[in-house]
């Protein structure tokens, strides 16, 4: 791309759009052309190394699986998709119950950000990394923020695209797992350095080794059953596969001077290299834009996705030995010499294994499966009564539902996991959004101003309901019949949570002779999860940019210079913390009365109405230079932040009903 051209390619900034080369915040743009065609399921895979700054890290190598997304090192930034802020409802586990005891089942955590978008929709993702930039979006953007915007349809004929892709998947990493020759020997080597250390013999001590020392120990096979072994099982090959990832995608996008649209369908469906383990993906989405006239138009945005997944039972939180079993970690650790099946049909165990590890084929009959529904839409009118002003008003809606049923069968035994153990989960957020704008521009001469003022309402709001039972008649009722189970106590619960915020923003851009920019604004929010005193927040951010390339001992004297900016900011964001800290609320416990489970009421949390709005402020200073027509950029950028009343827990003593309370500690910082 030529060098203006790219100068002059718009940015998204939140509530707006610049040029790039105006640009006086830390802002990195992603165009998906720039994206590798990679074989995965999220965009947030994809991103991985694109921009400095950006950290992706892969908790789960299952299709589907979560991602931890941060920028300069914290929580998870905001998401936003053509101006309306996601909320993703909570992840639901498997088996997390405190009850329970012993070994445990852990399912995999699943991508609740990017997993339900098509790349292929996706036209550019612009990420804003300092406070100068994320305070515009106030309490939500404490850890960046993520623009992404979805391709538009244009004026001109139709233009039709498919695309399909076909890619395979296979384990790679893994050692060679041990015969069961191989077994039985470092099994009787394990028996001897054992026998060595407890008796003293060197290395572990001061008496040499002698070979008549073998005829007092109990090594587990004689040479001779070694030999003469034929069999085993190479449990890891027993539950994996050769995975397979197929993608097909359709986009039609065309449209005349006043009206364009854009419509895509796509389904991926991806069998994970663990056998049983699969995603499904179908997306669709319809943009369309239409001018009215010369000073209206308006355009609509909805989207819907539903996800389908096969679950496998993972490692998820796997600590303390055994505490959690998955499959991987069972095939690993299974003795290699048993067989599948004992004589009598049914799967063979350990008689050696402590923890009651399961036998690794067996998971192969549990059942966990998940769909997940998504409706995203958007309608915008946009009016321009006079030259320079723009007047627009948006309102939209993000439903999420989300549904989970698993059924571990008779034929599993895992330590004191209960057996025909079923679970369903369901949950369901929704938000809606109006936001009301204004913005004028003006030019005189060498002076360029822009100012925007919006106010912005979100309702938010989560319901979700849970069901366990075991000890079924048969393995054939699954999950279908929650009540033939024989638990003393099935577990029914459920929860909902609402929340508002309400919000006045403002900004104002100001630039000279195209050398020197300044941006400043200002974001007032409100929110339900504090104290009637507290409840508003004042965030503000300022940034500075002096283009040195445009200076006239620079421009048109050094050649292969291009581009040379330097930026500077500074700007507060702050965090409600997504907490109900300022509610003291009742919940369930269950107590035993002549050994009969009773239900009561107990304190569930304590309210501290002092909790007050948690603020990182945040300092950047950086550097933006081309050469060669850019063929050759960079960006260096120093930064540093600090967090006043950071929202956590603080303990309070052990003769309180609750041992923690919501609590703002003191302030944390980092710089790099």
């Amino acid at each position: 791309m030529p060098d203006q051209e790219m100068l002059d390619e718009v940015v998204v900034i939140g509530y707006g759009t610049v040029k790039r080369g105006d640009v006086t915040s830390s802002i990195s743009v992603v165009k998906t052309d720039e994206l590798p065609k990679a074989s995965t399921a999220s965009v947030g895979n994809m991103l991985t190394g694109r921009t400095p700054g950006l950290i992706v890290k892969a908790n789960s190598a299952a299709p589907g699986g979560a991602i931890d997304f941060s920028i300069r090192g914290g929580n998870a930034p905001l998401i936003v998709i053509d101006g309306y802020p996601i909320s993703p409802v909570d992840d639901q586990y498997i088996s997390e119950n405190v009850k329970e005891t012993g070994n445990k089942l852990g399912s995999v955590p699943m991508d609740n950000n990017f997993i339900n978008l098509n790349p292929d929709d996706i036209e550019s993702i612009d990420i804003l990394k300092d406070a100068s930039a994320t305070s515009i979006y106030g309490s939500r953007a404490a850890n960046g923020v993520v623009l992404i915007t979805t391709k538009r349809g244009s004026e001109g004929k139709v233009d039709v695209k498919f695309s399909a892709s076909v890619s395979m998947q296979k384990l790679y990493g893994f050692e060679d797992m041990l015969s069961g020759q191989d077994f039985m020997r470092e099994r009787n080597k394990i028996t001897r350095e054992i026998w060595m250390n407890n008796n003293n013999v060197y290395p572990y001590g001061t008496r040499e080794w002698e070979d008549s020392m073998n005829t007092s120990i109990l090594y587990p096979y004689t040479e001779e059953e070694i030999s003469k072994f034929r069999g085993g099982t190479n449990w890891l090959d027993e539950v994996t596969r050769t995975g397979l990832i197929h993608n097909e995608s359709l986009n039609i996008k065309g449209g005349s001077g006043k009206t364009k649209y854009l419509f895509s369908v796509s389904n991926l469906s991806n069998d994970g290299v663990v056998k049983n383990n699969s995603f499904n993906r179908f997306t669709t989405r319809l943009n369309l834009d239409q001018k009215f006239n010369n000073w209206l138009k308006g355009g609509v945005n909805v989207s819907y996705s539903r996800n389908n997944i096969d679950n496998v039972y993972g490692e998820s939180g796997r600590s303390g030995g055994s505490q959690f079993a998955g499959m991987l970690s069972s095939a690993m650790e299974f003795n290699p010499t048993l067989p599948i099946w004992d004589e009598n049909g049914n799967y063979t165990l350990n008689p050696d294994d402590r923890f009651g590890r399961p036998n690794p084929v067996s998971f192969l009959d549990a059942q966990d499966k998940s769909q997940r529904e998504n409706i995203l839409a958007t309608a915008n009118v946009e009016l321009t009564p006079v030259k320079g002003l723009m007047i627009k008003g948006t309102v939209g809606t993000d439903i999420r539902i989300n549904e989970r049923k698993s059924y571990l069968p008779s034929t599993i035994s895992i330590g004191n996991q209960e057996s025909m153990y079923a679970y369903i989960g369901q949950n369901r957020g929704e938000s809606y959004l109006l936001n009301l704008m204004a913005d004028y521009k003006l030019s005189l001469d060498k002076h360029n101003w822009g100012v925007m003022g919006a106010f912005e309402f979100e309702h938010q709001g989560q319901n979700g309901t849970t069901m366990i039972n075991s000890g079924f008649p048969s393995d054939n009722f699954g999950w279908d019949n929650m009540g033939s189970g024989s638990r003393a106590h099935p577990d029914v619960t459920s929860y909902k949570k609402i929340g508002e915020r309400a919000s006045y923003i403002g900004r104002i851009n100001y630039s000279y002779g195209n050398r020197y920019l300044l941006t400043a604004n200002i974001r007032v929010d409100g929110s339900s999860n504090f104290a009637a005193n507290k409840q508003w927040g004042v965030f503000t951010g300022v940034s500075a940019a002096w283009k040195i390339a445009e200076e006239k001992f620079i421009k048109n004297k050094i050649d292969w210079l291009n581009d040379l900016k330097l930026r500077v900011g500074w700007g507060q964001v702050g965090d409600d913390g997504k907490l109900t800290g300022t509610d003291t609320y009742f919940t369930t416990y269950y107590y035993a009365f002549n050994n009969i489970p009773t239900a009561g009421l107990g304190l569930g949390a304590l309210a501290n109405p002092d909790l007050t709005w948690e603020t990182k402020t945040s300092f950047n200073m950086g550097i933006d230079w081309g050469i060669f027509n850019s063929r050759i950029s960079g960006t260096v950028d120093f930064f540093s932040s600090r967090i006043k009343n950071k929202i956590g827990k603080r303990q309070l003593p052990i003769n309180q009903e609750i041992m923690e309370i919501d609590y703002c500690l003191t302030g944390v910082g980092n710089q790099f």
